[in-house]
This record gives structure tokens, sequence and C-alpha cells, in this order.
């Protein structure tokens, strides 16, 4: 699915989320955006999300760049500048994503639930490992193309669960998958302008079944009142401390 301006120029400028994906340091140091991006989650990301809520406008902009990715999980874009893109991701239940990478690094905090990211590198054709069909998807202006690759072998390099709290980055070349345990969980995650025009799918089957399915402003405003929920009740319990 092609990104989606999210307002005129002027609108993001106003944006407090276009704010902060500007105010990151230059380049695509997601190690060094890590800091910034917890701090901007603990301070104002409750407060911005509850004004979103308010404002059917901006609603519906986020709306129309948001959907339930194919991987299984909710994708809610909440501000793109300058090739970065800032936006919250909320699994429900049990999940596993196929194997693979990105064109752009990115860092990722965990708001609530939890996650494990498995990490993979490619294996010599003689090597133990795990053997999968790959796709490359690239970029073409606004569309995406697929092409088979043929297959692929694989093998885990390791395995890392992180909790509310935790953050995270990568870069673009990183093969991985997110397994969820069936806790709801939600991430805030800014993503660096695009390293490369194609990312790599594995998977098991020839041709994957990756429907991305549009989000409706109704089901964007549920997404967000579950995290808000999170978020509140965790905010609730810290100040009980």
């Amino acid at each position: 699915m092609p990104p989606r301006a999210l307002g005129s120029s002027v609108e993001r400028a106003r944006d407090p989320f276009a704010r902060f994906l500007g105010a990151l340091s230059a380049g695509a140091d997601t190690a060094a955006w890590r800091a910034p991006l917890a701090v901007f989650a603990v301070d104002r990301l409750r407060l911005e999300l509850h004004r979103l809520c308010g404002d059917a406008g901006r609603l519906e902009a986020v709306a129309e760049a948001s959907y339930v990715h194919g991987n299984g999980f909710a994708k809610i874009v909440l501000a793109r500048s300058g090739g970065r893109a800032l936006r919250l991701h909320v699994a429900t239940g049990s999940a596993e994503e196929n194997i693979h990478d990105h064109r752009w690094s990115f860092a990722s905090k965990v708001l609530f639930g939890a996650m494990t990211n498995v990490l993979f590198e490619d294996a010599a054709a003689d090597a133990a490992g795990i053997v999968l069909s790959e796709r490359r998807y690239v970029r073409a202006g606004e569309e995406s193309l697929e092409f088979p690759v043929g297959e692929a072998r694989v093998h885990e390099i390791s395995r890392t669960t992180y909790v509310t709290g935790d953050a995270y980055h990568m870069v673009h070349s990183q093969l991985h998958r997110i397994v969820w345990d069936g806790r709801p969980t939600g991430t805030l995650m800014v993503t660096a302008a695009p390293a490369r025009d194609h990312n790599r799918l594995l998977t098991n089957v020839e041709k994957p079944r990756l429907r991305e399915v549009r989000l409706s402003v109704g089901e964007v405003g549920a997404q967000l009142c579950q995290i808000l929920g999170h978020l509140d009740r965790q905010a609730t319990a810290e100040g009980m401390r």
C-alpha cells in the first residue's frame, strides 16, 4: 500500500506528531532516536492522542493512511514528514510475522504488552537453516511491485522479548519476525527515510496472502481508545506510587 500524505505542509507544521519527527537528529541514526522516542511516549503521547480523538478532521486524515497490515497488526500512521513516519502498531492476538526486512531503519518503543523479536541472517547453501520462498517488493513511485526471487536459506541468530517500556532499533537490512503471545500489545515506531527501494519477504508458501485492509475512521478511533485505555491505566498506576 503506497504511503499517503497527511494534510498540507502548513497542517503538518502545526501537527505535534510531525513536529516530533522534524526535531529528530539528521540522517537515519535510529539508535539515537530511541531516547527522544521514549521521552515523547511518556511525556506527550497520551495527551496528544486524546487531542487527536477530539479532532474529527485530523482523525479522518490519520484513518486515510492507516490499515490492518498483512502481517496481522493494525498500523495507525500518525504523521509523515521528510520521508520519516511516526506510527502506532496494535496486535490483539497470538500471531507470528513472516520473516522480512525493510526499506527503512526504525526505532520502536513498547507502550503496553509484550513481543518477541527474532533475528535471522542468510546461511550458506550447505549450512544448517530453514529454506523458505523469497519474494522481493520494489517501490516504484506510488506502486509496490512483487517479484519472486526463489529459495533462501536462513538461520536464527537471536530472540529477544520486549515488554512495556522497552525500546529497540533495527537497521533496514536486518531480517526478523515479530511474535506476539496473545496479550494486547501496542508499540510506537518512528521510521527513517527509505534507504533503498525494496524489501525482502520469506515465507513457507510460494505466494503469501498479505492482504491489507483500510481502517475506517471509527475503527481507528476504537484502536486509539484501546491504546489510551492502557496508557491511562499506566498513568493512574504511576500516580498511585
